[in-house]
């Protein structure tokens, strides 16, 4: 549990299986910290951590499952955004074009429909890459479930691949039982 967000950390994996956050229209048009980049060794993991230098020259960005620009609202959720428990490997094709023009779709809904409980997690294939010669395996595509807590309630999910893509983002559409599907995870079991 962090400040703004919850995450079920894998060891084997060495990263998020998943990251779980409300995201609020209010938090969105509050003041706003500035993002810092200061990726951090998470201190809460003991066995076999992750540092950022595991990333150096790997060819792969420090890819937020909660996003940095979703946690502007406080300082510590910002920061705690940087802890590399919130990190894993994404081709900078699809960090920095589908995979964050997903994410300021959810902040334009956030606006919109005033209230989103978020899930995003990796997806791994039967055997994954590794992240260089670290023991950190590289996701296949990513997941995100959003789901809107403001009447009528309403679901989308996505599987976005890791690689670079100029496909339109709804072309990733699936529902959420696909992502459990792929993930083995049971997403809002209770409802």
């Amino acid at each position: 549990q962090k400040t703004g967000f919850s995450l079920g950390y894998s060891n084997k994996k060495r990263q998020a299986v998943w990251v779980a956050y409300v995201l609020s229209a209010d938090n969105l048009r509050s003041k706003q910290f500035v993002r810092k980049n200061r990726f951090k060794v998470d201190p809460a993991i003991k066995f076999f951590p992750v540092y950022p230098r595991d990333y150096a020259k790997s060819g792969f960005d420090k890819g937020h499952l909660a996003p940095a620009a979703d946690m502007t609202y406080s300082l510590e959720s910002m920061n705690n955004s940087f802890l590399m428990t919130n990190i894993s490997p994404q081709i900078p094709g699809c960090n920095r074009g589908i995979w964050k023009r997903l994410e300021s779709k959810v902040r334009f809904w956030a606006k919109k429909e005033k209230l989103l409980y978020v899930i995003t997690g990796p997806v791994f294939s039967d055997t994954p890459s590794m992240l260089g010669k670290t023991r950190i395996p590289v996701p296949v595509a990513f997941f995100k479930i959003i789901f809107d807590l403001t009447p009528p309630h309403k679901m989308a999910a996505f599987i976005i691949p890791n690689h670079t893509t100029k496909r339109k983002l709804e072309s990733f559409a699936v529902t959420a039982d696909t992502v459990e599907l792929l993930t083995g995870l049971d997403f809002f079991s209770e409802l």
